[in-house]
């Protein structure tokens, strides 16, 4: 990951900022309440509302009732597999491991999706997510700029990030990934020697959690040589509303 010194860099026009963001656009991501919030995403997503009705157009009455019964019919055969599963059949045993992201095994992996500030245009650093063909690892990439956009309201940048996207039961219900049997997070990475921040979000039921972050600083060595980190859950920390939290908590493990 390259950093680039925002000195050294020439004054660009304020045209050449990517995904500009509208002003609606800006009013939403900084509004803020003390007792409640507005969204889940703090107002960074895609569309005017960031439901799904910003992507599917404006169909009729009859193509709403028939794509309708064909999702319904596929999300009650999706609940019918999911009631004949029996979780005390796959009750982990003492020393197993469940893979969130497995190079080696791509079926039991989650999706990934990586996102920088300048696809917010706020910033204009950029990431990917790439797979060796060699080795069949998966190496990221991008550039890593602290240069601030001329527009009067960010103050910071220099923001990327990968995730794994979230999964959906029958009826759209999200997926938990099932945390609470286990004790670590184990992580087999190779490193640039920077420190990196490790972050578990959850899905909370009540808004004023929506932005609960729990977080926890990951030290690379660096070098051509792997490293495996283990990180106990009770020693990741909760950021409650981006306000660090002096106490750790492990409740996110069910989610």
């Amino acid at each position: 990951m390259r950093i680039r010194d925002p000195q050294s860099l020439k004054l660009l026009p304020r045209d050449s900022l990517k995904n500009t963001p509208t002003l609606g656009e800006r009013i939403r991501r900084d509004r803020n309440h003390m007792f409640h919030e507005y969204d889940r995403k703090g107002g960074y997503y895609d569309g005017p509302t960031g439901t799904f009705r910003d992507h599917i157009g404006d169909p009729s009455v009859k193509e709403t009732v028939v794509q309708g019964a064909g999702i319904l019919k596929d999300e009650i055969l999706k609940w019918k597999t999911e009631m004949s599963y029996n979780e005390l059949e796959e009750w982990p045993k003492p020393g197993d491991r469940k893979y969130l992201i497995h190079s080696d095994k791509p079926q039991e992996s989650r999706e990934i999706v990586c996102i920088s500030d300048s696809n917010w245009g706020e910033g204009f650093s950029s990431c990917s997510m790439s797979k060796n063909p060699s080795t069949g690892k998966h190496h990221f990439t991008g550039e890593l700029s602290s240069r601030v956009p001329r527009d009067g309201r960010t103050a910071f940048a220099g923001y990327v990030n990968f995730s794994t996207k979230k999964t959906l039961k029958s009826f759209f219900r999200v997926k938990p990934l099932e945390w609470h049997l286990y004790t670590h997070l184990v992580l087999r990475i190779r490193g640039d020697g920077r420190v990196y921040m490790l972050n578990v979000n959850t899905w909370e039921e009540y808004d004023i959690a929506w932005q609960d972050l729990y977080t926890y600083p990951l030290y690379t060595r660096g070098g051509p040589y792997w490293q495996e980190v283990k990180i106990p859950f009770f020693q990741i920390h909760i950021y409650s509303s981006w306000c660090p939290s002096r106490q750790s908590n492990s409740s996110y493990k069910e989610h």
